[in-house]
């Protein structure tokens, strides 16, 4: 018999481990904001966090994550990636009639690039989709974001929340400019659900 080759190693050692390629169609739809921890960050630069649509095998979408620097002169990089991933744990599921809220969590050694959030409630099984987040100052400082879950079959609106991108909070949004696409958040002092996909907004204040 003869040996296999690195490729053919490799598709075997992907076999066994049940490999998934979560970025292997498509990474788009970035959206960035101020990394929480700005400790030792060079004088007039800031430190980033870039999150991004991920497509994989079957067309599903997931949440992923980059970290990276823009410069005092305003060079943008962007960090390297980990070679590996991780999935988080789910702290807490709620479900109710609005559908199902979930905590999930991630190891805080992570890197950040490691960190994939991938559909776990049945409204989200076909995919998580644009995502938004917007950074919010409340009774602490808050990242918020609306994202759009996907089962197959409908779409809905739900939010996201973090304040260390190491925990997270996925909860669904009710009210009219909640169904399907078309809402965004505006950081002010009452938070304002604007809905563009009929004449006339409509805004649901929370």
């Amino acid at each position: 018999m003869a040996a296999f080759t690195q490729v053919q190693r490799r598709l075997v050692g992907a076999y066994f481990l049940n490999e998934y390629s979560f970025e292997a169609s498509a990474l788009f739809n970035p959206s960035i904001v101020a990394h929480p921890d700005q400790s030792e960050t060079p004088a007039g630069s800031l430190r980033f966090i870039l999150s991004l649509r991920a497509v994989g095998e079957g067309h599903v979408s997931s949440l992923t994550f980059r970290s990276g620097l823009i410069a005092a002169d305003g060079t943008v990089t962007i960090d390297p990636t980990a070679r590996l991933a991780s999935s988080p744990d789910i702290v807490r599921l709620t479900s109710g009639a609005g559908g199902d809220d979930i905590d999930v969590s991630f190891a805080a050694g992570e890197d950040i690039s490691e960190r994939v959030i991938f559909p776990v409630t049945e409204a989200q099984s076909n995919g998580i989709e644009d995502a938004r987040f917007v950074r919010f100052q409340r009774r602490r400082e808050d990242l918020l974001r609306d994202l759009h879950a996907y089962s197959g079959r409908a779409i809905r609106s739900e939010m996201i929340e973090t304040s260390d991108f190491v925990s997270f909070r996925l909860s669904t949004l009710q009210g009219s400019a909640a169904r399907n696409k078309g809402m965004a958040l505006f950081p002010r002092k009452s938070m304002a659900i604007c809905d563009d996909r009929a004449p006339g907004t409509t805004k649901t204040s929370i």
